[in-house]
């Protein structure tokens, strides 16, 4: 791998020793502001990975004309604070990725994630995708899923991306964070043909460590503006970045949604035990047949929010004509602790019987359940 450091001053990282992933390292100072020159300079080289130390409004300049004129070079910019903007645009312009700390480490890290090349990507697994759905509004599809997601984040190293795809307006994020998203389902839905990692992690949500969100939009208009088909399309390109893809589609499926079910693993339908819940899982699950989506592959899952249900399980799955197969017991008062703090219940109360529940269920999930200690001390620990 050739890789060379390209800066307006002295640049002390450029001196230092790299690691053997690069069989050739070279620096430069090119004070001149003439981007041709620039470019030049570095063109005449042939590298493969170029780091570039420049100010924000050189850097692009340079960025765009590398760019345009040798497109198989990786691009790497330092930049120590980029803001949002900065970051987003970099990336826009093609840029491979941002160093934004001044180490050799750093560097190394870069380079170890430029050197993979398309096969060795390829032979990643694809994430796990499961979809929920709600039997109707009020049913708690959200919720439960909000808490199974942080659960599977703190049981498991796999990173774990959260869709809401409930539109026009989901809340599945006010659930997981206190801090505003500043990126929606529709700006993903737009860059979708150029969606690499790099632009994924600048613009993706990050709630946990290993746990991103994508939420809806946060007007009308932006949601109109959502093409049927993008989603499915930038879904496909992420998928081998994370272990598990979790869709939620509200109380219903649309035409964004629907090029996403015959990608699932499996479908989860959550409804409560009562009169018109009952109805409307019926007819969803219909929907589903009609569509030719496996009834072995939905999963039926009782939320027992809001007190005793009306219609014992017995009857519940007589009328559905389908098993359930996990029921999930009512958080309580913590649901209004849980809300007003944007914090999973199974953080603020990882010992209640409904934290218990969903424990238990992200650990068959993973096929692998916590050993050594109580399911609650494994949550307690990881967040």
């Amino acid at each position: 791998m050739r890789v060379i450091f390209v800066s307006d001053e002295q640049w002390p990282l450029a001196e230092a020793p790299q690691a053997p992933l690069a069989s050739f390292v070279t620096s430069m100072i090119v004070t001149s502001r003439d981007i041709a020159a620039i470019s030049a300079k570095i063109l005449s080289i042939q590298p493969d990975v170029v780091f570039l130390n420049y100010p924000p409004d050189v850097l692009r300049e340079i960025v765009k004309d590398l760019r345009a004129m040798a497109g198989h070079i990786a691009i790497v910019a330092s930049c120590a604070d980029p803001s949002p903007e900065t970051l987003l645009e970099l990336m826009r312009l093609g840029t491979s990725d941002i160093l934004t700390e001044q180490s050799v480490a750093a560097c190394d890290t870069i380079l170890a994630r430029l050197r993979l090349t398309p096969s060795s990507k390829l032979s990643r697994q694809p994430a796990k995708r499961i979809g929920f759905v709600s039997a109707k509004g009020g049913d708690g599809a959200s919720f439960i899923l909000a808490n199974l997601a942080a659960s599977l984040a703190a049981q498991s190293d796999g990173k774990i991306l959260l869709l809401d795809l409930a539109l026009p307006f989901g809340d599945l994020d006010i659930y997981l964070s206190e801090t505003t998203p500043t990126h929606d389902l529709s700006d993903f839905a737009h860059e979708s043909e150029r969606l690499d990692a790099a632009l994924m992690q600048a613009m993706v949500h990050h709630v946990a460590e290993n746990l991103d969100i994508i939420p809806t939009p946060i007007n009308f208009s932006r949601v109109a503006g959502i093409y049927p088909g993008a989603v499915a399309n930038f879904v496909d390109k992420v998928a081998d970045q994370y272990a598990f893809i979790l869709f939620d589609f509200g109380a219903s499926v649309d035409q964004v949604g629907l090029p996403l079910i015959d990608t699932l693993d499996s479908l989860v339908l959550i409804s409560r035990m009562e009169l018109a819940s009952t109805r409307r899982a019926g007819q969803l699950i219909k929907f589903f047949e009609d569509l030719e989506f496996s009834k072995a592959q939905i999963r039926l899952v009782t939320n027992e929010f809001g007190g005793k249900p009306s219609i014992a399980v017995s009857e519940f799955e007589s009328a559905l004509t389908h098993p359930v197969a996990r029921s999930i017991p009512d958080a309580g008062g913590s649901v209004v602790s849980a809300l007003a703090r944007s914090t999973p219940v199974v953080e603020i109360a990882p010992r209640s019987r409904f934290s218990r529940a969903i424990a238990a269920w992200s650990a068959d999930i993973l096929g692998n359940a916590p050993r050594g200690r109580k399911l609650w001390e494994v949550l307690s620990l990881k967040w």
